[in-house]
């Protein structure tokens, strides 16, 4: 079953599009910068939290584009419904 969801898989990767996952790619490389500089900066606990930042930030990315790809938006009302619960997976996090 997690192997259907699987961010590499083929089916997933189609789904999210190149627009989608070059975003996530770059969160994860600007993730991982700024846990370097928070750990060289100030510490294991601001790379942690810089880290877990960066997580929240991806997950809710990921979250919203994927209840943006795979709703069911059939008429102008139901897109205009899934655009708002995809934009409250990133929203909430803020």
């Amino acid at each position: 079953m997690m192997s259907e969801l699987s961010y590499t898989s083929p089916p997933l990767r189609r789904a999210l599009g190149k627009p989608i996952l070059t975003v996530l790619k770059w969160q994860f490389a600007v993730t991982v910068l700024a846990t370097l500089v928070a750990a060289l900066i100030a510490g294991v606990h601001a790379a942690a939290s810089a880290a877990a930042g960066g997580a929240v930030s991806m997950v809710a990315g990921l979250a919203s584009a994927l209840v943006a790809v795979l709703g069911k938006g059939n008429s102008a009302g139901g897109v205009v419904t899934m655009l708002i619960f995809s934009m409250a997976f990133f929203v909430r996090e803020y």
